[in-house]
């Protein structure tokens, strides 16, 4: 399953910057400039990958094992489970391969300010269409907050037999 073309990138490093957001959440983005709402924040590019079976995602995580043994523990905390159509007939796990991984979910005192999708445009979200905007205006160093039900399915690992 191809998200991206081959060539194409997305340096956000002058927008986010990966920092040590809390004991309990770990790793995560904020800002590294202001940010004004509406904003192109962060995009899924070629350095994404999406497996659609099962047992071809548990050779790809035995693999990561094997030759990388703490990356493996990462890929396991960056990865989701998304539909890849609108039918819900398809299904894949998805790994961020850059920083986007890091970007952490809001809880319900903070909320997202980045949403996912065309910028203005409800249910706009899906594999075709993975950037996030800036849901407000958000201020240097500020952390980023997604909303992880606009892209996650959590049925999805069932589907493919996870």
């Amino acid at each position: 399953y191809q998200m991206a073309d081959d060539n194409d990138t997305f340096d956000f490093s002058d927008i986010a910057e990966p920092f040590q957001a809390s004991e309990e959440k770990g790793r995560g983005l904020r800002a590294a400039r202001d940010i004004r709402e509406g904003e192109l924040v962060l995009r899924i590019t070629n350095n994404t990958i999406v497996i659609t079976d099962g047992f071809t995602y548990r050779k790809f995580m035995f693999a990561v094992e094997e030759r990388f043994p703490t990356f493996a523990c990462d890929i396991m905390t960056w990865n989701w489970a998304q539909d890849l159509d609108d039918e819900g007939e398809k299904f894949g796990m998805v790994v961020d391969l850059n920083d986007n991984n890091l970007l952490n979910a809001g809880d319900e005192e903070t909320g997202a300010n980045v949403w996912c999708g065309t910028y203005g445009e409800e249910d706009s979200c899906d594999m075709k269409n993975l950037t996030f905007y800036a849901a407000r205006d958000i201020r240097k160093g500020e952390e980023l907050l997604g909303d992880y039900g606009e892209f996650v399915s959590y049925h999805s690992r069932d589907e493919l037999g996870l």
